[in-house]
């Protein structure tokens, strides 16, 4: 029986770690082309998850259908972020970086408080409470959603960044960006896709999201704490490694949560973020950052 409960809790901690892993793919295509930290990065989500509700709201469709809609909201709002805040800060200090973003957080999270209220707001599908069957354990239909999606854009970023030449193009920008832009590569071009691509990854997963999480203003900041974490866990820049990481700490809050305490899972987390730092501060597939000139 204390076997069946553990084996249980590791298939719900996978299940978390695969939203984990959303968010922390996105942060580290960002990161590892752009040497920027985003800390704004939850709120992409949040006003995707709203496009989602309101579209759902009013068309009375199912959440994965308005995912087309969540997605170009996110690219309109990651592209004029990018050109009017983003843009001018790529080249600065960390401690700027990190000011400018969390004032762009705030700013979209006192927008949607604004414009729709703190109220949390719930999607219910046919779907949501349904679970599977994997011998004598579960899993429910929405995680099951969101594993596919985490590993569907892993495996698709892994063949992109490998084989085609605008991958080639970013791999070169984040390991060299002079060297790359003495051979002709646009720089500025190349750090827009880095950005618009981190910001389409939480887009695209808001359909699936909505229907786990209430949507209101604070639900990105909830979200991208863990996936900071999960971030370091891997390697600040390595997708890969971001993947590992969003398991490692979804099993091990997920286990906690059972046998410990749910209260202790957020103090846990952080737990994992100091000893990490303090053994392997490049995390578990992570490189030494060598900074620019």
């Amino acid at each position: 029986m204390e076997s069946n409960i553990l084996i249980q809790a590791i298939i719900n901690g996978i299940a978390v770690g695969g939203i984990y892993a959303i968010m922390a793919v996105g942060l580290n295509i960002i990161f590892g082309v752009m040497k920027t930290i985003n800390f704004a990065h939850g709120e992409y989500l949040m006003i995707a998850m709203y496009a989602i509700y309101w579209t759902h709201y009013f068309l009375k469709i199912d959440p994965l259908l308005a995912t087309p809609i969540s997605l170009a909201i996110s690219l309109l709002l990651g592209y004029v972020s990018y050109y009017l805040v983003i843009n001018k800060i790529i080249y600065k200090e960390d401690y700027t970086q990190i000011a400018v973003t969390m004032g762009l957080s705030i700013f979209l999270i006192g927008i949607a408080q604004l414009l729709w209220s703190p109220t949390y707001r719930g999607i219910t599908t046919p779907y949501a409470t349904r679970n599977i069957n994997i011998g004598g354990y579960y899993l429910s239909i929405p995680s099951l959603m969101v594993l596919i999606y985490a590993l569907g854009v892993s495996l698709f970023l892994y063949y992109f960044l490998k084989y085609t030449r605008v991958g080639v193009a970013m791999r070169a920008a984040s390991q060299d960006a002079v060297g790359a832009g003495l051979c002709g590569i646009d720089i500025n071009k190349i750090y827009l896709l880095a950005w618009l691509f981190g910001v389409s990854i939480v887009g695209t997963s808001a359909g699936i999201i909505a229907g786990i999480y209430y949507t209101h203003p604070y639900v990105g900041q909830a979200l991208v704490l863990y996936a900071f974490v999960v971030a370091v866990i891997g390697g600040l820049g390595n997708y890969i490694g971001g993947l590992i990481g969003a398991f490692i700490l979804g099993i091990s809050l997920s286990i906690t949560t059972n046998y410990v305490s749910s209260d202790l899972s957020l103090a846990f987390a952080y737990l994992i973020f100091i000893l990490v730092l303090l053994i392997r501060p490049s995390g578990i597939m992570g490189v030494k950052i060598v900074k620019r000139a």
